[in-house]
């Protein structure tokens, strides 16, 4: 189904991958359903095991270190974009997840999400050894996900991650 968040996205012919948008109807995300979805997925598509990827958006974002926790050896990367603080902090998910290739990006006037929170996780991550690359976006409000995800650089990134290497 076309989702305005699909036609966001920059696909390669040269590394063609399967996009999942995955949608909840409750406050927070439960690792189980999006579990559920993927191995649905898995036992209908011929999907390469070792690059799957998690990102998010504002409560997506939020979710890729929720789901990303529970489900720790699961993902290659994850990729959260202005995470959302509410309704707990995600700081304590950070050893969990540590592990992880992680590309996150926050906008520094972010009223609906806290840049603050998601400046201390990527400091959480680097304390733990984490590969972070964060990248706040100077004077950026809550958007600019297209942008993002529209971009070569950022889309070849993820898919240059694979699960189990640094």
């Amino acid at each position: 189904q076309d989702h305005w968040l699909s036609r966001s996205f920059n696909f390669s012919m040269e590394d063609p991958y399967i996009l999942v948008i995955p949608a909840k109807r409750e406050w927070d995300w439960n690792p189980q359903k999006v579990f559920d979805v993927l191995e649905d997925l898995k036992a209908n598509m011929r999907v390469d095991t070792d690059r799957i990827y998690l990102t998010g958006l504002s409560m997506g974002g939020r979710g890729t270190y929720i789901v990303g926790a529970e489900l720790p050896h699961y993902f290659a990367a994850l990729m959260p974009l202005s995470p959302h603080h509410e309704p707990y902090s995600y700081l304590p998910l950070a050893s969990k997840i540590a592990h992880l290739p992680i590309w996150m990006s926050h906008g520094t006037a972010d009223e609906v999400s806290s840049y603050e929170m998601a400046s201390e996780m990527a400091k959480g991550l680097e304390k733990k050894g984490a590969y972070i690359s964060f990248h706040p976006i100077e004077g950026g409000i809550h958007w600019g996900w297209k942008k993002i995800y529209s971009s070569p650089a950022r889309i070849n990134w993820l898919l240059s991650q694979k699960r189990g290497t640094p």
